[in-house]
């Protein structure tokens, strides 16, 4: 899904993080954790938000996503590239967890 922020097109997705989705994989036969379970529904309500501009801040961002429901947090990351040894970060990242998942 395509959204804009301060007139810039961003890129908004459902993410999980790697490492809990590699700890999830495929469940053994009569297997069920609980835990497991719960994770993968809170992170249902995980969004990953991508090509924002430098100057989006999470309060920007709390703001716009604010309008689909309430969030638990916000993470922002900027993307660094290295180039001839040095670092550069065209745009960032951001991570959006909703408090539930039709929010989300």
């Amino acid at each position: 899904m395509k959204e804009k922020i301060n007139e810039t097109a961003i890129l908004v997705m459902p993410h999980v993080y790697k490492k809990d989705n590699e700890l999830y994989g495929k469940p053994k036969a009569g297997v069920s954790n609980p835990i497991v379970k719960n994770q993968k529904e809170a992170f249902k309500s995980n969004i990953f938000v991508r090509f924002l501009p430098k100057d989006v801040t999470e309060d920007a961002l709390r703001e716009k996503f604010g309008e689909a429901g309430k969030i638990a947090s916000i993470k922002l990351k900027e993307n660094v590239k290295k180039f001839n040894g040095e670092s550069f970060a065209s745009y960032q990242s951001g991570y959006v967890l909703y408090e539930d998942v039709q929010s989300a």
